[in-house]
């Protein structure tokens, strides 16, 4: 790739397997999110290098996610039937606490926003390794995170592990979008048409970096959808297309990209240069030209948080493991675009 950049993403992995526990021996760290991306990242690097130890590693790290992550799950067959926690410091707040919203930050859980990265991770998995089992399990986590977290009025942000009761009953931006990508993309008919009423009459238009790159990753799965045969979501990928040129101008005019470091949040800047990456093969299947203008803005992303200076800074430190993750996914973007 242009600059080395995928050589910098297998650089900045193999440091996160050592750090994590995944390789090496330091004791086991999983945290949802970020290894989901890291999955995607280690399977697209597999597509393009033909190195079997890319696809290893994103094995090796599914597996290790369901032993640590796994939640109330007594059946090893099952890995994913009853969801899997967050991976958060602290323990969930207990039945009765009252509920202080800076420290939910750090209590563990489950997210539906992380659960349906990881089904996208299982789904990739089965057709990279062409390996039934993994899809299996994202239809078994989509059908349970369906269950518990899906009500008539919305889906409920934060769970508790055992899944019995909500911690955070309000509904994440595009959690209702998210779900109806991924289960449509599973086959999952009712989840799908129940996520879809959800959908309906709602508009996706964000200010902030991270929703904007996952607002573009979600119109590439729906335009794809659409492109199989899926007409039923042809106003829904419309809508959601004027929201991303809407979103990216937002953004840009946000400016943030002058400032210093201390100033910044590397993993949200670059989720949005990852979901740039996804204009080009979204292009395949619809009109982009009021997106393509700020393609360029996710190498200047890239470019910037790549200096060893920046990443010395304590927006970096503090949160070392997913902007490193997310750093890699965006310069070796194939993975999170399959």
């Amino acid at each position: 790739m242009v600059d080395g950049r995928e050589d910098r993403a297998i650089a900045i992995l193999d440091a996160f397997a050592d750090s994590t526990g995944l390789s090496g021996e330091m004791p086991p760290r999983r945290y949802l999110w970020t290894d989901a991306f890291a999955v995607y990242t280690w399977l697209g690097l597999y597509l393009d290098r033909g190195e079997r130890r890319f696809l290893d590693l994103a094995k090796r790290l599914i597996a290790q996610v369901h032993e640590v992550l796994g939640a109330h799950n007594p059946d090893p067959a099952h890995p994913t039937a009853r969801g899997l926690r967050i991976g958060k410091r602290l323990p969930e707040r207990a039945a009765g606490e009252p509920y202080d919203p800076d420290l939910e930050w750090d209590r563990d859980g489950q997210y539906y926003h992380y659960l349906t990265r990881w089904m996208r991770a299982l789904e990739r998995a089965g057709r990279v390794a062409n390996d039934e089992h993994y899809r299996a399990w994202a239809v078994e986590l989509a059908e349970a995170t369906h269950r518990h977290f899906v009500h008539p009025r919305g889906i409920y942000w934060k769970m508790s592990v055992d899944l019995s009761r909500p911690l955070v009953p309000s509904q994440g931006m595009h959690d209702p979008l998210d779900g109806l990508v991924v289960t449509a993309t599973l086959g999952l008919a009712t989840e799908a048409r129940e996520l879809a009423r959800l959908c309906a009459e709602r508009r996706w238009a964000t200010e902030d970096p991270l929703g904007a790159g996952g607002l573009l990753l979600d119109a590439l799965g729906l335009a794809r959808l659409v492109a199989e045969g899926r007409t039923d979501l042809e106003a829904l990928l419309a809508h959601v297309l004027e929201d991303c040129a809407v979103s990216l101008a937002a953004v840009a005019q946000a400016d943030f990209v002058g400032l210093r470091a201390s100033r910044r949040l590397a993993f949200r800047e670059l989720g949005l240069a990852l979901g740039l990456h996804a204009i080009a093969p979204l292009g395949e299947h619809a009109d982009v030209a009021l997106l393509e203008r700020y393609v360029p803005l996710a190498k200047a992303l890239e470019d910037f948080w790549l200096q060893s200076a920046n990443q010395a800074a304590s927006t970096w430190t503090a949160h070392a493991d997913i902007n490193s993750v997310t750093l890699a996914a965006a310069l070796a973007p194939r993975g999170s675009l399959l």
